[in-house]
């Protein structure tokens, strides 16, 4: 009876420590501090011996690789894997009793969960809504809806939040453009006589790419159609025209201004409505109709605005009497179009559109040739067989709003960083590089529809400056990045750094805030 009383106690006993094992498990996980100390070991042996410490199982992927040397001193489980993950750029996961470690990108994809979030547009159209955003996202992750006018998104919450900020973006109304057209009859032989050449300039797009033209002449001849950007020479050109102006080798035929917005046609017409006889026979009988024609020159612009540039879809039609048949006009048409790229505010030119022309030209003595009756003595009348040269100088402007001048309302709080782009960036990695969102950083550059960056092409980053840090002379990017909890390598990416060489008046940038 005693040995049964004994052995039951003993078991009561073994039950308790068991389950205070049992039990004692996630305490030690998520609350008992860990001292540990690596020193040139393997990064997925340090993973093991952490796991080891708190009894759970450890899966490494391919992405962990390398080698860890740190001290972990009175710090919890949890955040020795946040250390060693985040100062590695690897993310973890817990599932049970198994500690996951590996890519922030591939445990997102096997964990995480997509949501589906539906944006209904009041501006911007769904489809190119969906266009801007493929730089972004896979095709598959938009949808369009056109009955509804709305774009439906799947994608990670992280995802949808940024997302969001870009349609919100995109779907604001369409931005005015002022429209500079000036229209002048020049003499391509005092051009060519002043060695002037407008081709100064390139045969291209503001962004360097071919211009796509067509030209059409109702005479039959062909022509090449000359359009090059003038840009920061502005104050040139029209210094020129100035003075051929004066001598009368240049006439401005007009110079109007036009307001529209993005995505609308503009007209300029110059010319006047002269009556042309249409005939129409039925049966024996024919009849006459009055109807007016245009002749002069036409010329309609549809500007796109995309991130401080204007896209300029150009037609121009110069027409003139070329001759009359039986008391018919005989009209001659001539027909250019374009499209070009134009930063804002700098000029481009249209030239191309030549005609022989005959000009009468009086010269005479002063004073004597004005004599009456004798004054015929004393001057002279020509007739000069001239080339003229119609050129149309446009220059679009984007009146600028509140969003655009955003970065001049950010705060004192903000001191913005300059970061080049390097090869595989994109707006995601950068907004994750900084910690920053990257619809932010496009507001702050003024870009208002996702794109591809170039590499070496600069961003202003809009860096809270409580993220600034003042590096002392005892400072290493090592304990910079150990003190912050920080990856060495994001730290030396954002700050274009190999090492710390000289440590006066350095500055670093931090993904967090620095401790005051």
């Amino acid at each position: 009876m005693i040995i049964k009383k004994q052995r039951r106690i003993v078991s009561i006993i073994y039950f308790i420590l068991l389950m205070n094992l049992l039990i004692s498990y996630p305490v030690l996980a998520a609350e008992d501090k860990i001292n540990l100390s690596f020193k040139g070991v393997d990064l997925r042996d340090a993973f093991r011996a952490l796991a080891d410490v708190a009894d759970m199982n450890v899966i490494t992927d391919n992405a962990v690789q390398g080698t860890v040397t740190v001290n972990l001193k009175d710090i919890s489980f949890i955040e020795s894997i946040e250390l060693l993950t985040k100062t590695n750029a690897l993310d973890y996961r817990i599932v049970g009793n198994t500690i996951l470690v590996g890519s922030p990108e591939r445990l997102r994809a096997n964990f995480d969960k997509k949501i589906t979030e539906v944006f209904k547009l009041d501006n911007a159209n769904p489809k190119e809504v969906k266009n801007s955003l493929s730089i972004l996202l896979k095709e598959d992750a938009v949808k369009v809806d056109d009955r509804t006018k709305s774009v439906v998104i799947t994608a990670y919450e992280d995802e949808i939040k940024e997302i969001k900020k870009v349609i919100e973006r995109l779907d604001k109304p369409n931005k005015q453009v002022i429209i500079e057209a000036r229209i002048e009859d020049i003499s391509r032989d005092k051009l060519d006589n002043m060695g002037i050449d407008w081709s100064f300039a390139r045969e291209t797009t503001a962004n360097g790419a071919p211009i796509v033209w067509d030209y059409a002449d109702s005479a039959g001849s062909v022509k090449v159609a000359n359009i090059f950007e003038i840009g920061d020479v502005g104050v040139e050109y029209q210094s020129i025209l100035a003075a051929l102006n004066e001598t009368g080798d240049s006439v401005t035929l007009a110079n109007p201004h036009l307001a529209t917005v993005d995505g609308k046609e503009a007209i300029i017409n110059i010319g006047q409505e002269i009556p042309v006889i249409r005939e129409t026979k039925d049966d024996d009988e024919t009849t006459r109709e009055v109807e007016f024609r245009t002749v002069g020159t036409i010329l309609k612009l549809t500007p796109r605005v995309n991130n401080g540039a204007v896209t300029l879809a150009i037609n121009q039609e110069v027409s003139e009497v070329n001759d009359y048949v039986d008391n018919m006009p005989v009209i001659n048409t001539k027909n250019v179009t374009t499209n070009i790229m134009v930063q804002n505010g700098k000029t481009i030119a249209i030239g191309g559109l030549i005609s022989d022309k005959q000009i009468e030209k009086l010269s005479k003595v002063p004073v004597l040739g004005d004599v009456p009756l004798l004054g015929k003595l004393f001057s002279k009348r020509r007739v000069d067989n001239q080339k003229r040269e119609l050129v149309i100088f446009i220059t679009p402007k984007i009146i600028e709003t509140e969003d655009r001048n955003q970065n001049k309302l950010w705060g004192e709080n903000i001191k913005p960083f300059r970061y080049k782009v390097r090869k595989f960036d994109t707006f995601w990695s950068i907004g994750k590089l900084f910690n920053i969102s990257f619809a932010e950083i496009m507001v702050y550059n003024n870009i208002d529809t996702p794109e591809k960056l170039k590499v070496g092409q600069e961003l202003l980053i809009p860096v809270p400056k409580n993220r600034y840090y003042q590096v002392s002379v005892t400072d290493s990017i090592n304990n910079i990045a150990k003190k912050y909890d920080v990856s060495i390598d994001d730290l030396k990416r954002i700050n274009g750094l190999a090492a710390l060489q000289s440590k006066d008046e350095v500055e670093l940038v931090l993904p967090v805030a620095v401790e005051e």
